[in-house]
């Protein structure tokens, strides 16, 4: 029975997703978080919602280009092709 189940997480921290101040080896989990998101909202979210989205990956873009962290071009290569790699 689900009720009886038990689920064991084995990541070390369990806080927000931050592409840019998160460690190397968590970078390729991104691109679903970004496929994922975009297509939720194009079922599900109002234009006002849709915009404040891309509002944001563009500040995250942005936030990537001009922070001073590791692995800058394959941060962007994760985020842009979850974004564009999207199908109806």
């Amino acid at each position: 029975m689900v009720l009886d189940s038990f689920v064991e997480h084995r990541t070390v921290t369990n806080v927000g997703t931050d592409i840019v101040s998160d460690r190397d080896e968590r970078i390729n989990r991104y691109f679903f978080h970004y496929r994922n998101i975009l297509y939720v909202s194009r079922k599900y979210y109002s234009l006002k919602e849709k915009l404040y989205l891309w509002y944001n990956i563009g500040s995250d873009v942005l936030r990537i280009l001009f922070t001073k962290n590791n692995q800058k071009l394959h941060k962007l290569k994760v985020l842009l092709k979850g974004v564009f790699l999207i199908r109806k």
